[in-house]
């Protein structure tokens, strides 16, 4: 059996961010609630000149060398925060990296479920397909209003990790378990009518 798992893995996040404990202050907010409670000290803030193309590029520019960029063959891009409803943001990250034109790219979104789902593709695919690698990006900006229960929660920061059997960093167990939930992180629940 082959085994396959993370071979390389790089993260990017902004420079700029808002002090956690500063912001539960200013809420009259107990600052362990957020510190202890969420366990972050410091909420990413991008700046206007970046985007999840940006950050995902910025995590794996450096990772990857010439010979990974001739082996890839999907750049799988996950996100919950698209810039295009209809070209994916793979397609732009594939140029950049200038990976192989052979490549497929394509972009997967769902909140907090799109990595594990690119993960789950890109380890299937390399077992069908020895000696091969495939890049899988995730990048997120994340967006809730002042003085609501997800403020502390936003952010944005990305993640590059090159899947293949060459698994120094996590080889990762195909036996997957499945479970589905409509629920939503601070809202109420949506109704939809169907007539």
């Amino acid at each position: 059996m082959v085994k396959v798992g993370i071979e390389k893995i790089n993260l990017y996040i902004p420079e700029y961010y808002i002090d956690i404990k500063k912001l539960a202050e200013k809420r009259l907010v107990d600052p362990n609630k957020y510190l202890v409670g969420i366990g972050q000290e410091k909420m990413s803030v991008i700046p206007s000149s970046q985007d999840i193309i940006s950050m995902a590029s910025n995590a794996a520019i450096n990772m990857i060398d010439d010979e990974d960029r001739k082996l890839i063959d999907q750049v799988i891009f996950a996100t919950e925060s698209g810039i295009d409803f209809s070209k994916s943001a793979a397609t732009v990250v594939h140029d950049i990296l200038k990976i192989n034109s052979f490549a497929s790219s394509f972009e997967i979104k769902q909140a907090c479920y799109s990595t594990t789902a690119a993960i789950k593709i890109a380890v299937n695919y390399i077992k069908q397909n020895p000696g091969r690698k495939v890049l899988v990006l995730s990048s997120d900006i994340s967006k809730y209003g002042a003085n609501t229960p997800g403020e502390v929660t936003q952010g944005a920061g990305a993640i590059a990790m090159l899947i293949s059997e060459n698994c120094e960093i996590l080889e990762i167990n195909s036996k997957f378990i499945f479970a589905t939930k409509n629920a939503n992180d601070f809202c109420d629940q949506m109704t939809v009518n169907i007539q």
